[in-house]
């Protein structure tokens, strides 16, 4: 998963991802942005 990020990462950079591509990537960093979140609340809690 994290070579196909990368991957798509190099194309947004070079201006090249595809509207599937752009949309994948999109997805997948809205993903690992909601895991993030949801590890910071847990440690939170977890801390409390």
């Amino acid at each position: 998963m994290q070579a196909r990020v990368d991957y798509l990462a190099k194309l947004a950079n070079e201006g090249a991802l595809s509207p599937d591509e752009d949309a994948e990537y999109e997805a997948l960093i809205d993903g690992a942005d909601l895991i993030a979140i949801l590890k910071l609340k847990a440690r939170r809690v977890l801390a409390a």
